[in-house]
């Protein structure tokens, strides 16, 4: 049913199976031919001859040859249809349409039958083992042609997911070849930063002309690291746009290596994450200006932040554990417990943002 649905809306699809068709009627020298998808129902994707007017419709399968071929998974050569017990019911043989018959199964890359290609005649006709060869190879042709169609529209489909995606949460994405140097970009990350389509010269001397020089070692290392074990790309850096304002992009992305592993494609997408970092810093002002001392610490009691208040506090060991407080707290703890405590007792401090007023 896929397959059927995919070709209805591909008409340059369906004019190449009917070349295909006509190429295998001239080869066997058979008035006419057709390719069936099979389904639910039967769907002509390609004709020539007889089944010309029937390209592009559905019928049902009780009415079709090409159901025996695909049921029989092999070639099926009759050579007068109104003989055979199982097609001689059949509304083409019934109506003398089909007489002498031909068919092979399309056979997709899962081993599955999707349908078959056939030839036909009005009249009785004996096929050679030469005939059943040639429709053959024309068959693994038009499996192969179908498969691609299918590729095709997969990567299709992918590539507009993708699109909605990257469209829905304003994400950029860019496409490096890591072997020509052509970096390509979507309008969003071109937008992002801050070139016109015409400015954009698909070069990595672009984007480092845009790269805040600050952090340019440190992009570059990242690109380098996920080049040698074609792993994954992240990175999060400053770009300044024409006018001087600068703005955080965050990029992930992955490599792609070629058969013999050598990077060769860097595939990843960028957004802008500016406002999260003025958020920070709204938040780091805020604290500075606030008379209570605040503090930050990691697991193994050591200051991560310190506001201008805190640092006026006793703050000259390299953690609390170590400075008066702690050996005061390590005191009482060995005085209740008598178990001698020291500088490697430490309680978790569960990482906590931590109040304190400093002395007048």
């Amino acid at each position: 049913m896929a397959a059927a649905r995919r070709i209805e809306a591909d008409e340059r699809l369906l004019a190449t199976l009917t070349g295909f068709v006509t190429a295998a009627c001239r080869l066997l020298g058979a008035p006419s031919g057709q390719v069936s998808l099979l389904s639910d129902v039967q769907y002509v994707a390609g004709g020539a001859g007889a089944a010309t007017a029937a390209v592009g419709t559905s019928g049902p399968l009780t009415d079709s040859l090409c159901t025996l071929t695909a049921a029989d998974r092999r070639t099926l050569a009759l050579t007068d249809a109104r003989s055979d017990v199982r097609a001689a019911t059949l509304a083409p043989v019934r109506s003398g349409m089909v007489r002498g018959y031909l068919g092979v199964p399309l056979v997709d890359q899962r081993g599955d039958v999707i349908g078959s290609l056939c030839a036909f005649d009005d009249k009785p006709r004996m096929w050679s083992d030469d005939d059943a060869a040639m429709l053959q190879v024309v068959g693994r042709a038009v499996a192969t042609e179908l498969a691609m169609s299918a590729l095709i529209l997969e990567q299709e489909s992918e590539r507009l997911r993708w699109t909605l995606s990257v469209d829905a949460g304003e994400v950029g994405s860019f496409d490096l070849d890591l072997v020509g140097g052509r970096l390509v970009w979507d309008a969003r990350l071109r937008e992002l930063f801050g070139y016109a389509d015409e400015e954009f010269d698909e070069t990595l001397a672009a984007f480092h002309a845009r790269l805040h020089p600050d952090d340019v070692d440190r992009v570059d290392q990242a690109m380098a690291a996920a080049m040698a074990d074609c792993g994954n790309f992240e990175s999060e850096y400053r770009i300044l746009l024409p006018g001087g304002r600068t703005r955080w992009v965050q990029a992930r992305g992955k490599v792609l290596c070629d058969e013999a592993g050598d990077a060769a494609r860097l595939l990843g997408a960028a957004y802008d994450t500016t406002e999260l970092h003025g958020s920070h810093y709204r938040t780091a002002r805020m604290l500075e200006a606030m008379p209570a001392g605040f503090l930050s610490l990691d697991m193994n009691w050591r200051f991560t932040v310190l506001n201008a208040a805190a640092e006026r506090l006793d703050t000259s060991a390299a953690n609390c554990w170590d400075g008066p407080s702690g050996r005061h707290s390590r005191k009482l703890s060995a005085t209740s417990s008598r178990t001698p405590t020291g500088p490697r007792s430490r309680p978790s401090p569960r990482r906590r943002w931590r109040p304190s007023i400093p002395r007048r």
